[in-house]
């Protein structure tokens, strides 16, 4: 079995954490190659449900991403820059009065 990169030099590095995440990878690389081959070849009429079902919740998923985004995440950074902005005049006129 081929997987999509080569993590071994990723293992011998000092970084637990990602040795573990890229080990995550590859347990769910395999066992998404075992549900692909299962759906292709024992099951091939579920295929289209297999790919509605992946699809309808990737969208759903984009869908929350964006609204959660929109809603709160971004919103903080435009208060963080037009804090930072009027911080920078405050300073600017300060020193200009002064």
């Amino acid at each position: 079995m081929v997987l999509p990169f080569d993590c071994r030099s990723i293992r011998r590095s000092s970084n637990l954490l990602y040795s573990l995440f890229i080990d995550l990878i590859n347990i769910y690389s395999i066992i998404n190659i075992y549900i692909y081959f299962w759906i292709f070849n024992l099951m091939p009429q579920l295929i289209p449900f297999f790919f509605v079902n992946q699809v309808t919740y990737n969208f759903l998923l984009l869908i929350i991403i964006i609204y959660l985004f929109t809603k709160y995440i971004l919103p903080r950074f435009v208060r963080l820059f037009k804090t930072r902005i009027f911080l920078k005049t405050l300073e600017s006129n300060k020193n200009t009065t002064a």
